[in-house]
């Protein structure tokens, strides 16, 4: 067998060995810097501000707008046709309102609810939640690399949101340049490189496909019998995490 972390699959599914992978899910969101195709263990954070909280926190929406829609599967559907987000925070919600169609067939009407649902990924506290947003994690897990490179992969089908990159690079960007004038950066007017696939929904299967199908992936292989003398240690002396 061997094990290997979702995070280095996604980066072996870009040619990479190096940089940090942000992951929203389903149900987390992970923010994991790794080098040389080691984990860092103390840059890796998390958060459950994931794809199913923005499911959820449609619904709610949808309930304050006088829409009781029941089946979550419905609202997720709508939130991965319909979310959309603003470039800035600061931005003003259009009052522009939607026609949506359910898979039911159903027409419901839906306004700056698309906007709010996934602000939640960069404004956790819209759902009074003291999780960090999505660009601090990653820019905390930037600074893991002092002298750079600083280049971000995102992976997990809520990445695919739109807006979702132009944001995650104008804020990412804005907190590196705050932060290279507070010398915390070598440099000042530092660029970020945010890698973003259409496919990146897949990526980590990609990356265990392209892994797999190398000739050095028989080398990596471990017994049973390795894992039941060592236990929870085989991990770490096969430098896994």
């Amino acid at each position: 067998m061997h094990v290997c972390p979702q995070s280095l699959l996604s980066l072996y599914s870009r040619g990479h060995t190096s940089g940090v992978v942000v992951d929203i899910g389903d149900s987390s969101s992970h923010v994991v810097p790794v080098q040389e195709g080691r984990v860092i263990l103390e840059g890796v954070s998390s958060s459950d501000i994931s794809g199913g909280a923005l499911t959820s926190y449609l619904q709610e929406l949808l309930r304050l707008r006088g829409l009781d829609v029941e089946d979550l599967e419905t609202v997720r559907c709508m939130k991965e046709r319909q979310a959309c987000l603003l470039p800035s925070p600061l931005d003003s919600l259009p009052t522009s309102e939607y026609l949506y169609q359910s898979p039911g067939l159903d027409l419901l009407l839906i306004g700056k609810e698309k906007f709010l649902c996934p602000e939640i990924l960069f404004r956790p506290s819209g759902v009074k939640s003291e999780a960090k947003g999505i660009s601090e994690l990653a820019l905390e897990a930037l600074l893991r690399f002092p002298g750079g490179p600083w280049n971000v992969f995102l992976a997990g089908g809520t990445t695919l949101c739109a807006g979702f990159v132009r944001r995650f690079k104008n804020e990412l960007q804005d907190m590196l340049s705050r932060h290279g004038q507070a010398s915390l950066l070598p440099s000042t007017g530092a660029e970020v490189v945010v890698s973003a696939p259409q496919n990146r929904n897949i990526s980590a299967w990609i990356g265990g496909s392209l892994f797999t199908s190398l000739p050095l992936f028989k080398q990596v292989w471990s017994s049973k019998e390795e894992y039941d003398e060592l236990g929870p240690l085989f991990f770490k002396r096969r430098n896994i995490f």
